[in-house]
């Protein structure tokens, strides 16, 4: 290694705080240490409750009564178009 050089690590660390005042002193200590870091909140995933709510809509079936036959209503309700650069 050449001298006078410094060497850069990168690592990520996942950390599970409790409350804010566990990330505050998290954050002085890195930055006592002149540390670079990027706190970012986890969000929880919602897709149980999006998955609940399609099925509370499908429960309804308020589609089936209104499309009874969805294959002849597709092809009533879909024109085919010409597509952009294209001749035919």
């Amino acid at each position: 290694m050449e001298t006078g050089k410094k060497s850069m690590y990168l690592y990520q660390f996942t950390l599970e705080l409790k409350n804010w005042q566990e990330l505050a002193f998290v954050e002085e200590i890195l930055a006592r240490l002149q540390v670079k870091f990027q706190a970012k909140p986890l969000v929880p995933s919602n897709n149980q409750k999006a998955l609940a709510a399609l099925q509370k809509i499908a429960q309804r079936k308020v589609l089936a009564t209104q499309i009874p036959d969805p294959v002849q209503w597709q092809r009533e309700t879909r024109q085919d178009r010409l597509l952009p650069f294209r001749e035919l």
